[in-house]
């Protein structure tokens, strides 16, 4: 289904607020252009692909100091900014969180500050699913890492079966901007990246989010995900290159609600309204996969009609 959270979009990506561990702080990341082909598997021998999650960002933190001031969860959606603003607590280290996902490119930054009296360590973890396990043996995931540019990633990939009439891939990388890591480790599906947290300051993470789909055989794929994510990332490693992605988002937004407007004299009518062109807005873009049910927004590997185009009133 659609997810109800707090979701961000670009036409390529999407990206929930997912909020289902104590402690932690999770994103579910997904790409309109990553289709699966296992039909046979879920009993749809015969019907369409459907439309399958990536993975995630998952923030975490080791022990802290007590808050400065009151941490009382509260997470926002900006759609004027298409930016989630979040106040929660990592482990005992209160924060705050701010992410957008950029207009022009499959770029998320998420900037986290501290609201401790103390330094703490922060940890930042792409991840590929693997919560379907029926899907296991189709969709082989990989993590790893590369020091020398401090970056951490997961990739999972769809069709691995015999007769498959396509496969694709998905890659999620994450780095810090203009700062190094602590350290860096990768396991089956995760990687991890830990950093300082300093009493009051902030962390500001780029995460690239990359596809490969629809490729007809894995051979073709040739780790472009992986490249595209790297050269995004070596991009926007700096602040001010990272200033200039933020103005150049602000203004596509900014373009985007100017080209109309509508008031309805009726603040639940407005928001509705305004609601439903962020949505669009989010999920339709020239030159991107046009989007199934859900727009951008998978959760899991089973979505309803497979989440995919129903060329009826719900296209």
């Amino acid at each position: 289904n659609m997810p109800v959270s707090a979701i961000l979009g670009n036409g390529a990506v999407g990206v929930t607020s997912y909020d289902n561990t104590p402690g932690c702080k999770r994103y579910l990341l997904s790409r309109g252009d990553f289709w699966g082909d296992a039909s046979e598997t879920w009993g749809y021998r015969g019907r369409t692909p459907n439309l399958m999650t990536v993975g995630g960002l998952l923030l975490s933190a080791a022990a802290a100091g007590r808050a400065a001031g009151d941490c009382n969860y509260r997470e926002e959606l900006d759609i004027a900014r298409a930016e989630i603003r979040t106040q929660t607590m990592l482990g005992n280290l209160p924060v705050r969180i701010v992410s957008w996902l950029s207009a022009a490119c499959d770029v998320m930054v998420t900037t986290v500050t501290s609201l401790a009296e103390r330094d703490g360590v922060l940890e930042i973890s792409p991840y590929a699913s693997v919560e379907n396990k029926t899907a296991a043996a189709l969709c082989p995931v990989e993590s790893g890492t590369e020091a020398e540019r401090g970056i951490v990633w997961a990739s999972r990939r769809t069709n691995a079966q015999s007769g498959a009439r396509f496969v694709s891939e998905a890659v999620i990388a994450s780095r810090l901007v203009d700062a190094a890591p602590l350290s860096v480790n990768a396991g089956r599906n995760a990687a991890v990246l830990q950093t300082r947290l300093p009493a009051g300051g902030a962390v500001t993470i780029a995460t690239a989010v990359t596809g490969a789909g629809g490729c007809g055989n894995a051979d073709l794929l040739e780790d472009r995900a992986l490249c595209r994510a790297r050269e995004l990332l070596a991009r926007y490693d700096t602040v001010n290159a990272v200033n200039a992605l933020h103005s150049a988002h602000l203004r596509w937004w900014r373009d985007y609600y100017l080209l109309s407007w509508v008031d309805f004299h009726d603040a639940d009518l407005n928001r509705v309204y305004y609601g439903q062109q962020y949505i669009f807005g989010s999920t339709v873009r020239e030159g991107a996969a046009a989007p199934g049910l859900y727009g951008v927004w998978r959760t899991q590997d089973t979505p309803g009609w497979q989440g995919d185009y129903h060329l009826n009133y719900n296209f």
